[in-house]
């Protein structure tokens, strides 16, 4: 197997841009791995129950968030989601991660990307890694 020179991580508007996120697109996704939902709630119910959460914690509003450093790990905070408001789901908390965010987020290539690989390559550079995902 051929060996590659080096391997590139990037999320941070150097390779790729951010364009939009839409929870309810991710939600959506999700309850469609639906095994049970006791209360026949919609997806749209079930992001302004993952709003309610949020604005309880007080990290919805700009001028106080900077004030409350609770931070739910995404895999407890989907369990206590969907077990509130009685949804049963298919998925283990890795697949809930990623099929919301497959389908919550939008990313694309930003316009000096392929410039940036011949650059790379020609000097062998590789940029610190911000996050480790590639998302292409």
């Amino acid at each position: 197997m051929k060996k590659p020179k080096m391997i590139m991580f990037d999320y941070g508007q150097t390779l790729i841009s951010e364009t939009g996120y839409d929870p309810e697109k991710g939600t959506a996704a999700v309850m469609q791995y639906a095994v049970g939902n006791k209360h026949c709630r919609s997806a749209q119910e079930v992001q302004a129950a993952a709003y309610a959460v949020r604005d309880e914690l007080g990290r919805s509003d700009p001028k106080t968030r900077h004030m409350f450093n609770t931070e739910i790990p995404n895999h407890m905070f989907t369990a206590y989601l969907y077990k509130s408001v009685g949804v049963e789901l298919s998925l283990t908390p890795p697949e809930i991660d990623r099929v919301f965010w497959d389908d919550s987020q939008r990313a694309d290539k930003q316009n000096a990307a392929s410039k940036r690989f011949r650059v790379y390559h020609r000097y062998q550079r590789v940029s610190v890694p911000q996050t480790p995902q590639a998302y292409f």
